[in-house]
């Protein structure tokens, strides 16, 4: 018995090290076009290099006049102090994604290991961990990677008893994520409901880490207050973005007919796992919140909290399938369970597969798209020559001025040319503010989805850039990497 466990550890140690590798190679081959580089990375990577250059959240290059609070700041303190160390990249702000979600794999691979069932339960974590929204979310430099890491720490330590520490954990998510808040209400609701506050003792390792997350809390609620007429302003455009629904909304697509049959299928095995008690019921109500996030708020980013739901619900219903042919203590009972699990898994896999949360093995990774977005060919969206022409082209043209506004299009692209400490030139993502621009630079490319091509498009036309004259272009590549430019107040050659 002792033989076939450590057999068993083996076998899920080298499936974890087996996907952790594919994941990693379809990262680098992911680049940067599975996602391109997105106006939210620089958004959020102003503010991670404010924090690492001033110890500070203004973000001179967004507007210099006030604070920016649209998002908790917590990804950004975390990923500034990071920055601080090593210094910053835009590679290694996307690579802090792929850590997070390797981590979080590895945790998962830990939480379903307990469990009955591990082997099986590991292979579903490893094929979701190669699906498209954990390779988009361990590929940008966005919160989710973080988020995912924590709730799934938050898991594995409710599993083991430590309660306390596992809500101190998930009451950081929001600091990070405003999603965040759904995970923890469900953490707080399983604390309460289920009485666990009357069967886990407290330590004082416990009380320590509550009281930190409490002044962590503290400090951004007087960071709100300090600012807030900023906070409100943000806030409401925030909101007004039209990815927040209303109640009426929410209440519309929960009761469609896909979502009606998700919630009975949530209600009726959550109602017999609490009735049988089984164990794995606490990854149904910690991940529920995840998809139904992405009914309350559409965004794009968020449905790798989805995903994380699917798989994890995949997981119960083994558990809920394997409990309902009852235990094996005789050869035909094994050979029952046995094949109630490959029903299942087989059942499982293929809705997903037509529901594609899963990939479709003949085609990977190249087959993989996301919002009109899919891996390179041969042809990159960026090359190291590309940034040498235009930060040697930048350089020319601040050397006539005191110091050289410059913006640039897609916003993202702006982070590969900038660089610390160069006084001369001086990088714009404005928002709520209208800086003096003396340069624009615009990157037209094969793999722009059409949501930023038609962004793009306006974008030119708003920079007085006519992409049909050749004088604009400052350099082509690979006949479809163009790179245009306009130098405010000089006239068409």
């Amino acid at each position: 018995m002792k033989t076939l466990a450590n057999r068993q550890t083996l076998l899920c140690a080298a499936l974890v090290l087996l996907f952790g590798a594919v994941y990693v190679f379809v990262h680098h081959k992911a680049s940067y076009t599975f996602p391109v580089p997105w106006p939210d990375e620089s958004g959020f990577l102003w503010q991670s290099i404010a924090v690492q250059e001033n110890n500070s959240l203004l973000i001179p290059q967004m507007n210099p006049e006030r604070h920016l609070l649209r998002i908790p700041p917590g990804y950004m303190i975390v990923t500034g102090i990071v920055f601080k160390v090593f210094g910053f990249s835009f590679s290694l702000a996307r690579t802090l994604s792929l850590l997070c979600i390797l981590a979080s794999f590895l945790l998962l691979a830990m939480i379903v290991g307990r469990y009955d069932t591990p082997v099986v339960s590991l292979i579903l974590c490893g094929l979701f961990l190669l699906s498209r929204d954990f390779v988009i979310a361990g590929n940008v430099a966005r919160m989710e990677a973080l988020t995912l890491l924590l709730l799934c720490g938050g898991f594995l330590l409710f599993q083991l008893e430590k309660d306390y520490k596992a809500l101190a954990l998930m009451a950081l998510t929001p600091l990070i994520h405003p999603g965040g808040l759904f995970f923890l209400s469900a953490a707080g609701l399983y604390f309460l409901l289920g009485a666990r506050f009357r069967k886990v003792r407290w330590c004082r390792s416990d009380l320590g880490l509550l009281a930190g997350v409490a002044l962590l809390w503290l400090a951004y609620g007087l960071y709100i207050g300090w600012h807030w007429e900023a906070f409100k302003h943000d806030m409401a455009w925030n909101f007004g973005k039209g990815h927040q629904k209303t109640p009426w909304q929410t209440l519309v697509a929960l009761f469609k007919p896909r979502n009606f049959r998700i919630l009975l299928l949530v209600a009726l095995s959550g109602a017999y796992g609490l009735k049988e008690r089984l164990p794995s019921t606490l990854l149904l109500m910690l991940a529920f919140p995840g998809w139904l996030l992405n009914k309350v708020r559409s965004d794009m980013w968020y449905s790798v909290f989805e995903t994380l739901f699917f798989l994890l619900l995949a997981v119960f219903l083994i558990h809920v399938a394997v409990d309902l042919v009852g235990g094996a203590s005789g050869r035909r009972a094994r050979w029952r369970r046995v094949s109630t699990i490959v029903v299942t898994v087989l059942v499982l896999l293929l809705g997903y597969y037509k529901d594609q949360r899963i990939e479709d093995p003949r085609t990977y990774p190249g087959g993989m798209t996301w919002w009109d977005m899919r891996l390179p060919a041969q042809v990159p969206y960026l090359s190291e020559a590309d940034v040498k022409q235009v930060r040697s082209f930048l350089e020319e043209l601040a050397d006539s001025k005191l110091v050289l506004n410059v913006q640039v299009f897609p916003r993202a692209d702006t982070l590969f040319f900038y660089q610390a400490g160069d006084p001369r030139i001086r990088f714009w993502q404005p928002l709520f503010y209208r800086p003096k621009v003396d340069v624009y630079i615009v990157h037209a490319s094969r793999y722009l989805p059409k949501k930023i091509q038609a962004t793009l498009k306006q974008e030119l036309k708003d920079t007085g850039i006519d992409p049909a004259q050749p004088s604009r272009i400052l350099f082509r590549r690979d006949d479809s990497e163009v790179w245009y430019y306009r130098v405010v107040g000089e006239s068409a050659p």
